[in-house]
């Protein structure tokens, strides 16, 4: 989803739900692609200097 423009990325979601309907199989690559375009558009550089351990407690 590289563009800028609002309709064109509305169609690419259209489009994969399309092929998840026709192709349940594909689920996964479906899930991951929107999941990868939401996570690196969200990513925020830490603001206190606190960094965050993603080691299990």
């Amino acid at each position: 989803m590289p563009s800028g423009k609002p309709e064109e990325r509305l169609r690419g979601v259209f489009a994969l739900e399309h092929i998840l309907a026709e192709s349940p199989q594909e689920h996964a690559s479906v899930v991951t692609v929107p999941a990868m375009y939401v996570r690196e558009r969200t990513r925020r550089a830490p603001t206190c200097g606190v960094r965050f351990s993603t080691a299990p407690i």
